[in-house]
């Protein structure tokens, strides 16, 4: 399904592939559109749970985050063909508000928040590139171009 766009596969298809029938599929979801946007809150929390970690292990974070995503390589491929979900896999929520309190100025924590952003638009360029580099390769990538520097405090 991965070598589709997304808005190409049709109900039929997909039940086939998955093995169930069309009357449970319609018993959980209602379109398609469902299951993409049940798949975009799943590409949005693994991005979520793991820039949230960039912190304290810049390198590690970015590597784990980059791996999960190679391993969901067909999946997040047929949504960026459909272009439409894109916008809908970035609108993801800030994870450096919860870092506010150990920012200790407030051009420290601006500084984040454009740390932040430059790591959702490094993962939609990948995305849309093709994902080509490696998780290994877009680790270093992040680790070198963003600075992260918020001191971790316990």
């Amino acid at each position: 399904m991965g070598k589709k766009d997304f808005s190409e596969i049709t109900v039929t298809e997909l039940v086939k592939r998955a093995g169930v029938s069309r009357s449970t599929y319609y018993r959980c979801y209602g379109s398609l559109n469902d299951i993409a946007d049940e798949i975009i809150d799943e590409i949005r929390q693994i991005a979520v749970h793991y820039l949230e970690r960039i912190l304290y292990n810049p390198y590690q974070a970015y590597l784990e985050m980059f791996t999960e995503f190679a391993k969901r390589r067909y999946i997040v491929q047929s949504l960026v063909k459909s272009r439409v979900t894109l916008d809908k896999i970035m609108e993801m929520p800030s994870f450096v508000s919860n870092f506010s309190s150990v920012c200790d100025t407030v051009e420290e924590y601006y500084r984040h928040i454009a740390c932040e952003g430059a790591c959702v638009h490094i993962l939609k360029e990948w995305f849309l590139s093709g994902m080509k580099q490696s998780p290994e390769e877009m680790a270093r990538l992040c680790t070198e171009i963003i600075p992260i520097n918020i001191k971790a405090r316990q």
